[in-house]
């Protein structure tokens, strides 16, 4: 056992130094979006309880700026952000190296799945793949999402733990919460975990029954807990128990709190577009294919919401070798790898190697099926493909973790090993997949790059804020206003009270600092230019 978590830790290490380099000028962010929306909720409340406990379902609080949506109930969401504020107030690096060491613990996970499931290096080259995947970095960087990486960890702990269960023979209760626990984390994190719970009691009973059965065969007369129905029945039925505490408490919440939708809300109860929806599923998971493997065809924008283009088809790109704006060079490595996967995976049903696999398999691509179909109905149908596709862009993150594990499983290693694949198709293949990580990890650095340049007006400004504050916010009278020639830059033109009217504007520090902010008549006006300019 140590030796394996030693080998892990060796092929971990330079995974995670490597996305050290690609992410780290991620660090230096400023709050963007809904993000704001939550901050300025909050600008007055600095103790835990207020922040976390209290603020657990705040999505069902009449709020100043309007974040209602009575139908979602996260709590640990809400309980991880309002930690969050109450630990690093508007230190904002440490939110976003708190986003990237959350995603570091998917990439342990991930990692250490793919290769309970098959020691190869394909499991390193796919997991740094998905490490840098250019389409995904919203989910490592907005902090909003971070209760959704959260939900990646315990649904993949939890997968993990039931895979290793499968290979014992005798499964104690203790072994069950190492489920449990996680599950139930996830669950109250997203009601995807609802489904997700179902989905698991499913696989694990099912595959609980064929191990009993294989158990039965191989071992005539001796005795094990497979060999017990009810038993097994039992263990396998405990992991709806997340879903059963899920759905009372959350109908309790709703119950006490007074059944009241939002516009949104109504217009997922009331939506008629059910099958407009469902139309919409195979283009939304072929989306998720193609900016995974054709990153560079997309064009990505860091603003409020990292923002993924449509491909070359609708906006011509340029590059080497343009033929009507398609960028041949970057685009080769993914077409190969593509066909060299479907031909390893027709040699594989050609060696009935799904045989053992089939269950796994089916359980991850229902997972993300109903992935898919809930954000098709509750979000694609309500504001439309183009927007939801291009704006909320960590979908594509949540659904490449699961499709990387569903790839993975689905190559038959045994197969390569025979020697019955040419061992110059397994190097193309490393090489090819080599390529599309140094592409990934190009584009999302150099993202990056221009957004630290671009905010580096915007990011001084704040420090010198930050200072001023520090040095002077003991006094009684302190407030702080910005040089006129500056201020509009920082106006959040999208957020607003529910009671202001629609001209009405607020800047980023009017948000943040309500109780200092005094532009009419600052007693401090934080100047941007030389003592030359004054």
């Amino acid at each position: 056992m140590r030796t394996d978590k030693n080998r892990l830790l060796f092929y971990f290490i330079p995974l995670a130094f490597f996305n050290l380099i690609v992410y780290y000028l991620s660090f230096f962010q400023l709050p963007r979006s809904d993000q704001l929306a939550y901050l300025a909720n909050v600008a007055n409340q600095h103790d835990w309880v207020s922040l976390a406990l209290k603020n657990y379902a705040m999505n069902r609080l009449d709020l100043p700026y309007d974040m209602r949506d009575d139908l979602l109930f996260r709590p640990i969401i809400y309980i991880f952000l309002g930690t969050e504020k109450w630990l690093f107030e508007y230190h904002f690096i440490y939110w976003q190296i708190t986003g990237f060491f959350l995603h570091l613990t998917v990439l342990w996970w991930l990692l250490k799945l793919l290769l309970q499931t098959y020691h190869n290096v394909f499991a390193i080259l796919l997991t740094t793949f998905f490490s840098v995947l250019h389409a995904g970095v919203e989910m490592v960087i907005w902090t909003n999402v971070h209760g959704y990486l959260i939900f990646i960890i315990c649904i993949l702990i939890s997968l993990y733990q039931i895979q290793r269960l499968l290979t014992l023979t005798n499964i104690r209760l203790k072994d069950i919460l190492k489920i449990l626990i996680p599950l139930t984390i996830a669950t109250f994190t997203h009601e995807l975990g609802v489904i997700y719970c179902i989905l698991f009691t499913i696989y694990f009973y099912f595959s609980l029954k064929a191990k009993r059965l294989d158990y039965s065969k191989t071992n005539p007369g001796k005795k094990s807990s497979f060999q017990f129905k009810h038993h097994q029945a039992a263990m396998a039925f405990l992991l709806c128990i997340p879903s059963i505490l899920y759905i009372v408490i959350n109908l309790s919440d709703f119950y006490f709190r007074g059944f009241k939708l939002s516009l949104e809300g109504q217009s997922i109860v009331q939506n008629k577009n059910i099958m407009l929806a469902v139309l919409k599923f195979f283009p939304t998971l072929l989306w998720w294919v193609y900016v995974g493997i054709f990153p560079s065809q997309c064009v990505t924008n860091l603003a409020q919401r990292t923002a993924i283009f449509p491909p070359f088809i609708l906006i011509p790109t340029t590059g080497i070798f343009p033929i009507h704006g398609l960028n041949l060079i970057p685009i080769f490595p993914g077409v190969m790898v593509i066909f060299i996967y479907f031909f390893i995976l027709y040699k594989g049903m050609y060696l009935n190697y799904f045989k053992d696999k089939w269950k796994i398999l089916t359980l991850l691509l229902v997972m993300l099926f109903f992935f898919a179909l809930s954000i098709c109905f509750g979000r694609i149908s309500i504001r439309g493909i183009e927007r939801i596709l291009r704006d909320n862009s960590y979908y594509n993150y949540f659904f490449w973790v699961f499709f990387t594990i569903f790839i993975y499983i689905s190559i038959p290693f045994n197969y390569l090993k025979k020697g019955s694949l040419p061992i110059a198709l397994k190097r193309l293949t490393s090489i090819l997949l080599v390529v599309l990580i140094l592409i990934n990890a190009y584009l999302t650095s150099n993202l990056f790059i221009r957004n630290t340049y671009g905010l580096k007006i915007l990011l001084l400004v704040w420090n010198n804020i930050q200072n001023l504050k520090q040095q002077h916010n003991q006094e009684a009278d302190f407030s702080f206003g910005l040089d006129p020639t500056v201020v509009k830059i920082f106006y959040v033109k999208w957020l607003r009270k529910t009671t202001d009217p629609p001209e009405k504007m607020y800047n980023l520090f009017e948000l943040l600092y309500p109780q200092y902010y005094n532009q009419l008549h600052p007693k401090y006006l934080l100047f941007l230019g030389t003592k030359d300019d004054l």
